[in-house]
């Protein structure tokens, strides 16, 4: 669907809606290697630690935006990670925002996985505690992996975000 300034505009989809083979393949799952389970959004905005499956629905689908602020976005709600506080602070879904500095984030490439963190002074880490919650920590530290082989290249431009 065009609207009157040219520019394409999506139709909303409810839940039951969505058809998972539709989801774009840029999308990956996220697993935590020290507790081994992937992050999935329940509720409207709470990120929980739960046993992967396959196929991989959308609501456990992430994807990065932007090369530079970087963003991590779940492909089901098309909302960004936020951490709430700095060290054992909840994480929850907002309207992405490049401008938001609880939303930036790195990604780094280590030997056995990668390191998730928010980007700024002291970078508290992507965390998942032993209640399965998803935190940022500043001490976490903790290695994830995807089915994505290079994660922290993989990024898409999305033009909803500022």
């Amino acid at each position: 669907m065009i609207n009157e300034d040219n520019q394409r505009k999506g139709e909303c989809k409810s839940d039951e809606e969505i058809v998972p083979e539709s989801v774009p393949d840029k999308g990956f799952w996220l697993q935590n290697q020290n507790l081994s389970k992937c992050l999935k959004l329940v509720e409207n905005d709470k990120i929980i630690g739960t046993s992967c499956t396959s196929p991989t629905p959308p609501d456990m689908l992430w994807i990065w935006t932007n090369r530079t602020e970087r963003l991590l976005m779940n492909v089901k709600t098309l909302e960004c990670m936020e951490r709430q506080s700095f060290d054992n602070g909840k994480v929850s879904l907002e309207p992405c925002t490049v401008t938001i500095r609880w939303q930036r984030m790195t990604c780094t490439k280590e030997q056995y996985g990668i390191k998730i963190r928010w980007k700024e002074v002291r970078d508290p880490f992507l965390h998942l505690d032993n209640n399965f919650d998803v935190i940022s920590k500043e001490n976490g530290n903790q290695l994830w992996k995807s089915n994505e082989r290079n994660l922290c290249d993989a990024n898409i431009t999305y033009a909803g975000t500022e």
